[in-house]
């Protein structure tokens, strides 16, 4: 199997002799049923997932399609900033402050033109570093839950 899991047919009668799931399977006793079957598989390499955790199970083929996707949006975005040369005209012999002031204006807003397209794409740059550092993360819990897989496995070939 892929994910060691197991299955179990479970009658829920209460001390006092009723049939109630409620009772016996709510968010409370179901946090302590995954401790305690933690606890005793402990000594077979299996841990317990992290308590309140709100993680959902991904595929494999998610996580690699999420890095194929991640670098493909960090292609374009990566490349380096090709300065723009910026020319000024010939200086009328009259009127020169105002061309002056003109001029800086220009460039000034050519120059915020460019910082802000910068920052645009450092905010995808940081998106997408935020969503791989998640990424990263969770590849590293399917990492242990293999080896744990695979521990579990070896453990019953070797007791065969």
């Amino acid at each position: 199997e892929k994910t060691p899991h197991i299955h179990a047919v479970v009658v829920p009668i209460t001390k006092d002799s009723r049939l109630s799931a409620d009772t016996l399977f709510n968010p409370k006793t179901l946090k302590q049923l995954q401790t305690d079957y933690a606890e005793a598989m402990g000594v077979h390499g299996l841990d317990r997932g992290t308590i309140g955790s709100r993680r959902q199970h991904e595929e494999m083929k998610q996580v690699y399609g999420r890095q194929t996707a991640t670098a493909a949006e960090l292609g374009p975005l990566v490349q380096p900033a090709q300065a723009q040369a910026f020319t000024l005209e010939v200086p009328p012999l009259i009127g020169r402050d105002t061309w002056r002031a003109d001029q800086e204006a220009k460039i000034n807003a050519e120059i915020a033109r460019q910082v802000s397209a910068l920052n645009s794409r450092l905010q995808e740059v940081g998106k997408i570093a935020v969503a791989q550092a998640g990424a990263v993360e969770r590849a590293e819990v399917l990492e242990k839950q293999l080896r744990t897989a695979e521990g579990l496995k070896q453990g019953n070939f070797e007791a065969k």
